[in-house]
């Protein structure tokens, strides 16, 4: 028996065990495995092309967290700029050359530099930058603010300034205090694309070939994981979209994390000297793929509850949500119309297995979230795990325009927001004040109207260093007037009051973006009434609503 040294690779890439060493990107450079699997970043390429081809010298700061990929992304530039690629060493800091014949000094190391060390080094970047010479400088975002208010003491607005450069998602260049300095937070940029890219990689067949002639590999669950995951692109789909879900709600993943998350939900940690000897009919549903995302079948308390990814998934409790399908596939079993035959035949093995070796409804559930069938089951499905626009969020953050429905329904739940009902007045959206803490209020001051003609549903094109995987965002435009994006929570939260739902528990992001929208609209919306004197009220008599104006004019009060 001879193993496949890349199922060996995975396992390193986790850190469910202890030998997790090639979690970090120093020890990734020169393994043969890496290079196969490894992700081109278009950031690489803009930075490249920047040093290449531009006319003035400058200081590159790559800042993010850590496990970002700041450090993989160093070494991505200066594989695609050094003239001779023997020069690239895994060091703290090094220089070379270009094809262009520029000299570009790099510091990999910068955040564990001593505080002397860290100013000193930014110093020589930025005179080195005078001269001619790049520098590209790797830091955590701490370390860097810390260092940049160092570097320039006698600058109030040091500590803003970098915080602002920080703050984008783009890289900026900008001129700060008299110098050139590119900065890139990797923690702002989208990573989620990286998930199917880097899950196309690994189960490539090229890194499976090997198992072809093993005399295990009808019973191998981590040769069958990489066969489904190849065959099946609703499973690296769910959990791109699963990202994108997290990290509207502000809880990002880093490029790390996402690795460590897809490379145990592939092997469980298993290798190929165990399968060999200890191998089980029952190990295909228990190492499931769509089982392994979630953890498998342990508590919480085990061992891959230490990998982020699992602890997420795990934590949004989407496999015990409620579906369409699910007394299909748990009660009638009708699998051959929720799965491919390959997984039509595992679940049909299922049901020989004992029940106290292993909750087959729960791998069942899983397997109906992570692996259905077809495009329109999986919209049916995401609709009822995630929310109920969450797949044409999706289609609109690839570029398809919203569709009418969505509009319609936006513009219902705006109306309901400012007057607690579904009041449609002369085809516009009533801003009223209102006391708050009551859903429906008899009479209610309005302030001003805005027409549902001026209010336009539309995507807005997301800045990128690359026109390459183009991301967009849901925005809300009133007429010329500055456009409003409206994030995952926000989209959710107008569904959900827009089918009737009270909406009692808003956590903080989500209650600042709801008043933002609000003070927003309040400013764009034009006014009932221009008379200083005249103040115009929205008044329920029975069933219906109409607009009632008051008119003060010395003691005497008129209204109509």
């Amino acid at each position: 028996m001879e193993n496949n040294g890349f199922v060996d690779y995975l396992n390193t890439l986790h850190n469910e065990q202890a030998n997790n060493e090639n979690a970090l990107a120093e020890a990734q450079q020169n393994n043969p495995y890496f290079k196969k699997v490894k992700v081109e970043r278009p950031e690489a390429q803009y930075i490249a092309n920047r040093i290449e081809t531009g006319e003035n010298a400058c200081l590159m700061i790559l800042t993010g967290h850590a496990g970002d990929g700041k450090t993989t992304l160093l070494f991505q530039v200066l594989e695609k700029i050094a003239r001779n690629i023997s020069d690239i060493k895994v060091v703290p800091s090094g220089e070379l050359l270009t094809n262009q014949n520029k000299k570009v000094r790099y510091i990999k190391d910068f955040s564990e530099l001593t505080k002397d060390e860290r100013r000193l080094s930014f110093k020589k970047a930025l005179d080195d930058a005078e001269i001619g010479i790049y520098t590209i400088l790797v830091a955590n975002t701490g370390p860097l603010i810390d260092t940049f208010k160092d570097v320039f003491p006698d600058q109030d607005d040091a500590e803003s300034t970098i915080i602002e450069q920080m703050d984008s998602s783009q890289a900026k260049e900008t001129d700060l205090y008299g110098h050139r300095i590119i900065t890139m937070n990797i923690a702002r940029i989208d990573n989620t694309t990286f998930v199917s890219e880097f899950g196309q990689k690994i189960v490539d067949e090229s890194n499976w070939e090997h198992c072809s002639t093993c005399d295990k590999r009808d019973l191998c669950p981590i040769a069958f994981n990489a066969q489904l995951v190849r065959q099946n692109k609703s499973a690296l789909h769910f959990l791109k979209s699963f990202y994108i879900w997290e990290q509207n709600l502000d809880n990002r993943a880093t490029i790390r994390q996402i690795t460590a998350h897809l490379a145990f939900a592939l092997t469980g940690g298993l290798n190929c000297t165990r399968v060999h000897q200890r191998v089980k009919p029952s190990w295909k549903a228990k190492y499931l793929f769509s089982n392994l995302l979630f953890g498998g079948t342990q508590s919480g308390g085990s061992a891959a509850f230490q990998i982020k990814g699992v602890q997420m998934l795990s934590q949004s409790r989407i496999d015990v949500k409620n579906t369409s399908r699910d007394y299909e596939v748990l009660v009638q079993r009708n699998y051959r119309d929720l799965f491919e035959p390959a997984l039509v035949s595992l679940c049909n093995d299922l049901e020989k297995i004992p029940n106290q070796s292993l909750d087959v409804k729960r791998v069942l559930k899983r397997m109906l979230i992570v692996f259905p069938l077809g495009d329109d089951l999986r919209y049916e499905i995401y609709k009822d795990v995630f929310s109920t626009y969450y797949p044409d969020f999706l289609e609109c953050a690839e570029g398809k325009s919203p569709n009418r429905k969505m509009k319609k329904m936006i513009l219902r739940a705006l109306r309901i927001m400012f007057t607690g009902e579904d009041i449609d007045l002369n085809e516009s959206i009533l801003i009223t004040l209102r006391r708050s803490g009551e859903q429906i209020q008899n009479v209610q001051m309005l302030i001003g109207r805005i027409a549902e003609t001026d209010i336009h549903i539309e995507l807005q094109k997301i800045p990128s260093v690359s026109d390459e995987n183009q991301k967009y965002k849901l925005v809300l435009r009133c007429a010329e007037n500055e456009a409003i994006t409206i994030n995952m929570p926000l989209l959710d939260y107008f569904s959900k009051i827009s089918s009737g739902l009270i909406v009692a528990d808003i956590d903080p992001m989500l209650s600042h973006g709801i008043e933002s929208l609000k003070a927003k609209l309040i400013a764009y919306c034009k006014p009932i009434t221009t008379d200083p004197n005249e103040v115009s009220l929205l008044v329920r008599e029975e069933d219906s609503w109409k607009i009632v104006r008051m008119c003060f004019e010395d003691t005497s009060i008129e209204s109509n």
